[in-house]
């Protein structure tokens, strides 16, 4: 019947939209987990690219005090 029909639109209509706002939540967690990461891993490069300098620059400290 068309109250029937009515009814079940109105049903879906509403799961769509529950499945929408999950969906949106879900895509909300992800991107800040890999916010995170990326933060983590930026951090991780600069004590590298740190490190790196400070034996770079030994090395010329070194190589300066040899020649």
């Amino acid at each position: 019947s068309a109250q029937l029909a009515r009814d079940l639109e109105a049903k879906f209509a509403q799961e769509d939209q529950i499945i929408r706002e999950q969906a949106e939540r879900d895509s909300e967690i992800a991107r800040i987990h890999v916010e995170r990461e990326l933060k983590m891993m930026i951090a991780e490069l600069d004590r590298n690219n740190e490190i790196v300098a400070k034996y770079l620059s030994e090395y010329k400290q070194a190589e300066a005090g040899v020649t």
